[in-house]
């Protein structure tokens, strides 16, 4: 139609074909010539708008798809920092609590200032990353399973643990303290909720989307990387609670990745810790 190259690709038939070929000059000849040549322009015009809007569509994707990868390559050498940030306080506190003997771990306030020397980057780093809340945890979805199942939990955990006890004669009655209860709850369990959302919220939301969580492998290994993370916080009560918080921290994770709601994590943190520390196992 132009007389220059044609920029369509032609295919060969893989059976039989009859071939035609259609000269501009041919098209001038006949009766219907100028017809013919409106005819074809329209189809000509569609064609090629066709060609270029599906064109520009994938280049569109394969913006959007290296704009995601930027932003996540971003997101990883921000966490990256984050965890790196995190595991060196850690480290000086142990450092600075085994230099100073005289620094009680078991205070509220030492353990309300630990958090926040580690809260405080991990709430700027989740506020950072524009994410919504349901990321985090911080919804009402599967609130009441997820309430039903935690309660279960604390009360079939508490059950065995109390039974095991009293078998292997550990003396209840003296060990037990119930004015913990009183004057450290509320705020134990403040303490558990601003944990679980360091752990479970952002720590394990960004560790699921940096190492995906499509399959169950990913989850693990994003679960599990939560879980040496939140241990290795706990360094300064010694390697024993390192171990036994970093499987309590797992069990937590995979808890949290079947409802994706905080309520629950927090409910079996809160419950369970406050009940080692009452019975004096803590």
């Amino acid at each position: 139609v132009t007389g220059e190259p044609a920029i369509a690709s032609a295919r060969v038939a893989a059976g039989g074909a009859r071939v035609g070929l259609l000269r501009l000059a041919d098209v001038d000849r006949h009766p219907q010539g100028r017809a013919l040549q409106q005819h074809l322009v329209r189809h000509l015009f569609r064609t090629n708008q066709e060609r270029l809007a599906r064109t520009n569509a994938g280049y569109a994707e394969q913006l959007r798809a290296a704009r995601t990868l930027l932003e996540e390559r971003r997101m990883a050498a921000r966490f990256l920092l984050l965890v790196l940030g995190l595991s060196s306080v850690s480290t000086l506190i142990c450092h600075w609590i085994q230099v100073d003997r005289t620094v009680d771990i078991y205070d509220p306030a030492f353990a309300w200032c630990y958090l926040l020397v580690l809260g405080v980057p991990t709430g700027l780093l989740a506020w950072r990353e524009r994410l919504s809340p349901r990321f985090f945890g911080l919804t009402t979805e599967n609130l009441g399973r997820d309430l039903a199942w935690s309660s279960a939990i604390v009360v079939g955990v508490a059950t065995l643990v109390l039974a095991a006890l009293w078998l292997t004669g550990y003396p209840l009655a003296e060990k037990i303290h119930p004015e913990y209860l009183v004057k450290y709850g509320p705020l134990y369990f403040a303490h558990s909720a601003v944990q679980e959302f360091i752990g479970r919220g952002v720590l394990l939301g960004l560790m699921l989307r940096l190492f995906g969580e499509n399959t169950r492998m990913s989850r693990l290994i994003g679960n599990a990387a939560m879980a040496f993370m939140f241990g290795m916080t706990h360094l300064h009560f010694g390697l024993g609670a390192v171990l036994i918080t970093t499987v309590f921290a797992f069990g937590l994770g995979a808890y949290y990745l079947k409802f994706r709601n905080l309520a629950g994590p927090i409910l079996i943190h809160g419950c369970l810790g406050l009940g080692a520390f009452m019975l004096g196992l803590l």
